[in-house]
């Protein structure tokens, strides 16, 4: 709560980014996750979104002293840019680290990282369904330069990874199938 303090979703200041925070973890608990899997749903963003001094990696280290480093871990590797390699620097070229942030879920081995990285995205994908009926096409534009059809088929592509997760992961099936049927109207003009 201290870190995400002054924080808010997309589009506006009415909305604390601790309601998004929140859901995540509800859709974690409710998929069957556990109390250390609610944690990493609660601080998923927070080093890419809220780093100290300017530093992921300080923040990365405060969540290591705070939760340990099985939930510093997590938190890593849910972070779009904290990664090491090409496409995972912060301000750097925004489909080349989505891209990256897509390669490196298809290779994760940690069951509770996909797990909140899709009630994540199920979250967003929700915020943007509700948005959309009320700001109509409007809504695609607070996507920092990202087109709708490069946040579609952003999440499409998650998609298929955590389809083939759930043949390991009974808990992401109704995550998935929801993700899914909420990206595909989305879709529709």
């Amino acid at each position: 709560m201290d870190a995400h303090a002054e924080h808010f979703r997309k589009g506006g200041q009415t909305v604390p980014y601790l309601a998004h925070l929140l859901g995540t973890a509800s859709t974690v608990l409710e998929a069957g996750g556990s109390e250390q899997e609610a944690v990493l749903a609660l601080l998923h963003d927070v080093v890419e979104d809220q780093p100290i001094d300017g530093s992921g990696h300080a923040r990365l280290d405060d969540v290591r002293a705070r939760f340990g480093t099985r939930i510093a871990d997590g938190v890593k590797s849910l972070s779009d840019w904290i990664q090491e390699g090409p496409g995972h620097e912060k301000g750097g070229d925004k489909e080349a680290r989505k891209r990256a942030y897509r390669e490196h879920l298809a290779a994760e081995p940690d069951k509770s990282v996909l797990l909140v990285s899709a009630a994540d995205k199920l979250n967003n994908a929700r915020s943007m369904e509700d948005d959309r009926a009320v700001h109509e096409e409007r809504m695609w534009d607070r996507f920092d330069g990202s087109t709708r059809k490069e946040i579609i088929d952003n999440y499409r592509g998650l998609i298929e990874i955590y389809r083939e997760a759930a043949t390991r992961d009974d808990r992401l099936r109704r995550i998935v199938k929801s993700l899914a049927e909420t990206i595909e109207r989305l879709s529709l003009n």
